[in-house]
């Protein structure tokens, strides 16, 4: 199973699909070896994995983005949220009517694009 199957099994609540359920054994190892962060440098590209692993409006799926930074990974207190394991390491800076905008991303949601 691929990074893409694996997350989109998970999301749906398991390779079931019956739910939200905990993960064991093989299943968590495999999880765990391939939520890996991307290892990015400035100028990289990068677009969302798929759909499902979207989570901002920029960039659109499909959309081939450059990496502006690379931070360190800062795990922030977990209360129950989906988005309370996210782990920004890395930003995309864009341009609105004259104005810099920069948003930090998790790229265990992205790809690299070639």
């Amino acid at each position: 199973m691929g990074k893409e199957e694996l997350l989109r099994a998970l999301l749906s609540g398991g390779s079931n699909d019956d739910g939200p359920k905990a993960v064991t054994g093989q299943e968590r190892e495999r999880v765990f070896e391939e939520m890996q962060h991307l290892d990015l440098k400035p100028g990289d590209k990068v677009c969302w994995i798929s759909e499902e692993y979207r989570d901002a409006m920029f960039p659109a799926v499909g959309e081939v983005a450059e990496v502006f930074r690379v931070f360190p990974i800062v795990t922030k207190a977990h209360v129950g949220g989906n988005h309370d394991t996210d782990e920004n390491d890395f930003s995309i800076l864009t341009k609105k009517d004259g104005t810099y905008y920069e948003y930090a991303f998790d790229s265990r949601r992205f790809k690299l694009v070639e």
